[in-house]
């Protein structure tokens, strides 16, 4: 089932652009976005006022084409998808997450998060994490997400990408998992590197694939019902 909401799909127009370097030209039109339950990023496609816009949501992927390769680094993005060492405008307090808005609710009796995801990626593979952050003025860490990892009903842990376009799945809720706020994760790992390794320092996409991570504010487990379809 899917979680109470008002959802409204608006497809953006996704950017076709010439980079070059070393007199070698490329165009490139890779995107890939959480839709469902939207990401932080997103809200102003459900219509929710007061949000600011990101027209580039499809393309929240840890500044991957402009960050350095960084040897023995345990992490190479921010929590939610921001360049590591940039500013984490996904985060609470950032440019995007000005407020807390809980997107999604999913009732008390609810077994599945109903998720959407949209690319034209070929290849890599997805991973879902939630946070049961109650602190909602306080931002998430890694070590939160990385104690609670989602199963994906039908295929485990992982769900392997073989095809572009969009993709429809059931997250399975943990038993008796309950939270006001919770931070849902979504996590592509593709097989794109970059083709330009020439320059000093080496860029990250060089050695380590392109990643696209999203974040989405929702809730679990109150005894809100199915006709309740106010964010909060």
């Amino acid at each position: 089932m899917q979680g109470v909401g008002v959802h409204f799909f608006a497809r953006s127009s996704f950017e076709i652009g010439i980079k070059s370097e070393n007199d070698f030209a490329s165009i490139f039109i890779s995107y890939a976005r959480l839709v469902e339950p939207p990401n932080r990023s997103s809200l102003w496609r459900d219509r929710v006022p007061w949000v600011r816009y990101n027209y580039y949501d499809y393309s929240i992927n840890c500044g991957e084409e402009y960050v350095p390769y960084i040897a023995d680094q345990k992490y190479w993005c921010g929590v939610c998808g921001d360049p590591l060492n940039g500013a984490q405008s996904h985060l609470y307090g950032g440019n995007y997450v000005r407020r807390y808005i809980i997107s999604r609710k999913y009732p008390k009796g609810y077994k599945f998060i109903s998720v959407t995801v949209e690319t034209n990626v070929r290849q890599g593979l997805f991973e879902f994490f939630i946070c049961p952050h109650e602190f909602s003025s306080v931002a998430v860490n890694h070590s939160c997400f990385e104690n609670h990892r989602l199963k994906i009903k039908g295929f485990g842990d992982v769900y392997y990408v073989i095809n572009p376009g969009v993709h429809k799945l059931r997250l399975v809720i943990p038993t008796d998992f309950r939270c006001n706020h919770c931070v849902l994760k979504w996590r592509f790992l593709t097989a794109n590197y970059s083709r330009y390794c020439y320059s000093h320092p080496v860029r990250r996409m060089c050695i380590h694939p392109e990643e696209y991570i999203n974040c989405a504010n929702i809730a679990i487990g109150t005894n809100w019902t199915s006709s309740s379809l106010k964010h909060l």
